[in-house]
């Protein structure tokens, strides 16, 4: 399934977090939220959508 994620992505202490979204390819929400931990630096997860 896949999973359209939208997170908060921090870059640094002097820039706020930007808004961002992946398409992530998983068996579950719990596998999705893994993968896009491990391929970018997110501060928290605002939402899931599968499709």
């Amino acid at each position: 399934m896949k999973y359209k994620i939208w997170f908060s992505k921090y870059i640094s202490d002097r820039l706020s977090d930007v808004l961002s979204s992946r398409v992530v390819i998983a068996d579950s929400k719990e596998e999705a939220i893994k993968k896009i931990k491990a391929i970018t630096n997110v501060n928290y997860i605002i939402s899931i959508d599968g499709f």
